[in-house]
């Protein structure tokens, strides 16, 4: 019976390794698909600083973006220097104009073709209120298919709500498809 049971609880592991190793690749590919979107290279190609009548623009579509993809809190845009261009969760729009100091920004530009991209690691931030999350992120690369990098577009997982969601996704269930408790509950249904 012991066995049984810890075969079924490893099983159940490696089931909500699975879920969240799929659930956050597509987060690189999110990050990566956007970057190369045309709005945003057009805006960071040019010289100088980015006008308040494209930034709006910049962020009317990252607002569009993160309204269709609710796994994120915010998603930004920032320039060749790190200085944050645009943000999608009006709560951060404080930040826009500040330079972003993680470690994850610079080899982000450094990145020199669309297949690349970065992450940050699983860290308290002041881009999710100071909560725990990872943040991917990818070069927006210039029109001119240069290699550097005319900036980056970063997005912050909701991985609060999403990493709860994805392991109760894994836990058992019974057989009318209700999730099993843990603790005191688990012994007065079973």
């Amino acid at each position: 019976v012991v066995s049984s049971v810890l075969y079924n609880c490893s099983l159940q592991a490696a089931l909500a390794i699975d879920i969240m190793d799929r659930n956050l690749y597509e987060r690189a590919n999110d990050c990566r698909w956007w970057a190369l979107t045309s709005a945003f290279r057009e805006v960071l190609d040019q010289s100088g600083d980015v006008e308040e009548q494209q930034r709006q623009q910049l962020e009317v579509i990252l607002t569009g973006i993160n309204r269709l993809y609710t796994v994120y809190h915010n998603l930004l845009i920032f320039d060749r220097t790190a200085k944050i261009i645009a943000v999608s969760n009006q709560t951060y729009s404080n930040l826009v104009g500040k330079t972003l100091q993680a470690a994850w920004v610079m080899p982000t530009l450094g990145l020199h073709d669309s297949q690349g991209y970065c992450v940050s690691a699983f860290e308290p931030t002041e881009l999710y209120a100071g909560r725990h999350t990872s943040i991917y992120a990818a070069a927006i690369p210039p029109l001119n298919c240069a290699t550097a990098a005319v900036g980056g577009v970063a997005i912050v997982f909701d991985s609060t709500p999403q990493l709860r969601a994805m392991l109760l996704d894994a836990l058992p269930r019974n057989r009318r498809s209700e999730e099993r408790r843990v603790g005191k509950e688990c012994r007065s249904r079973w």
